[in-house]
């Protein structure tokens, strides 16, 4: 199965890694935006099987992009959304309230971060 996923993040090197990880493993269509606003109106015309973003951006922070999305009905309003942080602990009470959404650390993305995608795909179908 093809998935399609939405890469948020403003840090382009990050951004790089992490796209170059995720296809390396899945076969997907990944669409990797720096700019949280514009990855906003692409999640409400797109849809995608999981969307990441990183929850610290000036333009828009990680949670006022998932509280965006999840509050008006579309096409994604209840795909499953990763936060990535370096600061979990805030991110999590933050928004825990939120459906649908769950966390990672950005420091471990690399050894950690495949599995946990895979588990969340499974989990959604």
């Amino acid at each position: 199965m093809k998935y399609k996923f939405l890469l948020i993040d403003d840090e382009e090197s990050f951004l790089d890694l992490l796209s170059e990880a995720i296809t390396d493993e899945f076969d997907c269509e990944l669409e990797a935006i720096s700019n949280p606003v514009e990855g906003l109106e692409i999640a409400q015309e797109q849809k995608y099987d999981l969307i990441l973003v990183d929850y610290v951006m000036p333009q828009m922070s990680g949670k006022k992009f998932v509280e965006s999305l999840r509050a008006n009905p579309g096409i994604n309003q209840k795909t499953p959304i990763v936060i990535l942080s370096a600061y979990l602990e805030n991110v999590e009470k933050e928004v825990k309230n939120i459906k649908d959404v769950s966390f990672f650390d950005k420091m471990y993305y690399l050894t950690n971060l495949i599995p946990y995608l895979n588990m969340i795909l499974a989990n959604k179908k």
